[in-house]
């Protein structure tokens, strides 16, 4: 090989490198805007999915109004739901255990809307007892649940069951995160709507909601 075929050789190797390195330069802005919707080179197709999925359901919860406090004494209402030790120890569990804290969320959730429906005194049919769609109809005819929860519900619902049917799936912290922050707010929602009765027996003398 001849010094000019050398020079040549070289030339073409380090070409496209550079070529490279001047457009991601170039175009750093783009390339960091379009960066979260690449999460799937990354995570794989579903975790991408599901995070955006999370995301939307986060958006989707901030709009759900919280009730008015209907006991109208203090301390009938339990503490803040995201300053008690539940939701820390939840919130702790997704950083180990993220489907761990997603199916334990909603679970409370499940809780949450079985006290509910006891408190108002509303009728599910026997077969139905063990079915949310059944229990999410009886409480929207009787007027309690506001639409948009319900649909906050079932959304989450969708997604506790991706996590509990997806072999190998694992979502990642931060996303288990923001499923643990909308679930939170729907479960605060289920309580605050109880009867001041209601309230006064499931709140200790700490402020901590007991199911």
């Amino acid at each position: 090989m001849d010094w000019m075929t050398f020079t040549v050789n070289v030339v073409e190797a380090l070409a496209w490198p550079l070529v490279a390195v001047y457009l991601a330069l170039q175009f750093k802005d783009h390339f960091v805007a379009i960066l979260p919707t690449l999460t799937s080179f990354k995570a794989g197709p579903l975790e991408a999915a599901f995070d955006r999925a999370v995301k939307q359901v986060q958006v989707t919860a901030r709009e759900v109004e919280p009730p008015v406090s209907s006991a109208g004494i203090p301390g009938d209402q339990p503490a803040p739901i995201e300053s008690s030790k539940e939701f820390r120890d939840t919130w702790q569990t997704a950083t180990v255990r993220p489907s761990v804290a997603i199916l334990d969320s909603w679970r409370q959730i499940e809780d949450g809307i079985v006290n509910l429906i006891a408190d108002k005194g509303l009728f599910v049919p026997e077969k139905g007892a063990y079915s949310l769609t059944a229990s999410l109809q009886a409480l929207e005819a009787a007027k309690v649940l506001p639409l948009d929860a319900i649909a906050l519900i079932y959304e989450l619902r969708s997604l506790r069951n991706q996590v509990a049917s997806a072999a190998g799936f694992e979502p990642t912290a931060i996303t288990a995160r923001g499923y643990v922050d909308s679930a939170y707010k729907v479960i605060s929602l289920l309580r605050g709507l109880l009867s001041p009765s209601s309230i006064r027996l499931r709140v200790g003398p700490d402020g901590a909601f007991r199911e």
